[in-house]
């Protein structure tokens, strides 16, 4: 965030979350990306990323510029 704020951005967010990538989705992907589904995985990925997104791999930064 400093180096940021020395190049003239105002940090507005910052947080850090789990991410784990596949070429191609695993049958639980592909399950959980059907309509229906969709209301439980959004669930169930915000109770892992509050659990463990301070430790994920996955860092985001928004910023504006002054």
């Amino acid at each position: 965030m400093s180096a940021l704020r020395a190049r003239g951005f105002v940090p507005v967010a910052g947080a850090r979350y789990l991410m784990l990538y596949r070429h191609e989705p695993g049958p639980v992907s592909r399950a959980l990306s059907r309509e229906r589904a969709i209301p439980l995985a959004r669930l169930g990925f915000r109770a892992l990323n509050t659990l463990v997104g301070p430790v994920g791999n996955k860092l985001t930064v928004q910023t504006v510029r002054v």
